[in-house]
């Protein structure tokens, strides 16, 4: 007696997707975690720390996104305190702004006024700037030398799955 190939594959495709959907994510959320460090560096520094925690400097692709880091820095007491982002136009030929930790180009922003203003290329990375002078721009995005050392922000995605139940 021979069996026939299809007898064996064809129960094995019918129940494939049925078995599939009970492991497979019916919804997918991402959240940022973000950590707030509590010493200063350099902008090359706070990517390579970041990066050793296996976390990037900070992304900002939204006011809400924005806002919800600016309020955790007053909340955190560092209201006066000045924050690299992995925001910086280093290595790009068409002078354009790049999050580092991503690749992609910065679209949502909030600089200061007057900003960004760096016509050369050692002021070009971003941080959150305390104008310690002007409370309108407390907290605003600005164009600064890497070179400077800076409190910085990290951050990592949790990637968060719900599965189908019987």
């Amino acid at each position: 007696m021979k069996i026939h190939k299809m007898s064996i594959v064809l129960p094995f495709l019918l129940i494939t997707p049925i078995f599939a959907q009970l492991f497979y994510p019916k919804h997918k959320t991402i959240r940022k975690f973000h950590l707030i460090t509590s010493h200063r560096a350099n902008w090359h520094q706070a990517l390579f720390d970041c990066r050793s925690l296996s976390m990037n400097l900070v992304s900002i692709y939204s006011k809400e996104e924005n806002d919800n880091i600016v309020q955790q820095i007053k909340d955190g007491g560092y209201i006066k305190e000045d924050f690299w982002t992995s925001g910086t136009k280093l290595g790009n030929k068409d002078n354009t702004y790049r999050w580092m930790g991503s690749g992609k180009p910065v679209n949502f922003t909030d600089w200061a006024v007057g900003e960004p203003n760096g016509r050369v290329e050692e002021v070009a990375c971003i941080h959150y700037n305390n104008d310690k002078g002007n409370a309108q721009s407390d907290q605003k995005w600005d164009d600064y030398s890497c070179h400077s050392k800076f409190f910085f922000i990290c951050e990592q995605e949790l990637i968060e799955y719900e599965y189908c139940s019987t």
